[in-house]
């Protein structure tokens, strides 16, 4: 696994989003629907309807629910910040979970038919993609035109 996809499934804390739809919300972003599991277990429905309102949470259990919001808590506000109030931590750290799942899924797309690479001054969640499908003689190549420069090729920890 590259150093961005762990860094992506590590901002996950555990969590996996399934069923998950997006839609365009009435202002050209994004609403979504997702269910949101923690070690296998049924945490939460979620809806953001793309309204600038809350997210809709139906959580599976009353335990379910301390487990989301314990982990929003330590959370806090993504920077370092824990303890933002409970209604708006929930909502923080749910629309991280459903981002960094978004984020896994759009670079294994991005690997099926391009060279997905991250140079070393990128960060962990910025890559770039060349117009090529991977192969090891692509790999080879990329290694030899931007040596020092690069940092890894993402397609090899997919």
């Amino acid at each position: 696994m590259t150093k961005m996809l762990e860094h992506f499934r590590s901002e996950m804390r555990g969590y996996t989003v399934k069923a998950l739809k997006t839609m365009k919300s009435h202002d050209g972003g994004v609403a979504y629907s997702a269910t949101l599991y923690k070690g296998g277990s049924k945490i939460a429905e979620v809806i953001d309807d793309g309204w600038c309102g809350g997210i809709q949470t139906r959580y599976a259990t009353k335990a379910a629910e301390q487990t989301l919001i314990t982990d929003a808590t330590e959370y806090g506000d993504g920077e370092g910040n824990p303890g933002l109030p409970e209604y708006v931590g929930c909502d923080i750290f749910i629309a991280h979970i459903v981002d960094m799942h978004e984020s896994i899924k759009n670079i294994e797309k991005a690997c099926k038919k391009k060279t997905v690479i991250r140079f070393v001054e990128d960060g962990l969640t910025e890559y770039r993609t060349l117009k090529i499908a991977f192969t090891p003689d692509v790999a080879k190549q990329v290694r030899a035109k931007f040596g020092a420069k690069l940092a890894e090729i993402v397609n090899e920890g997919v």
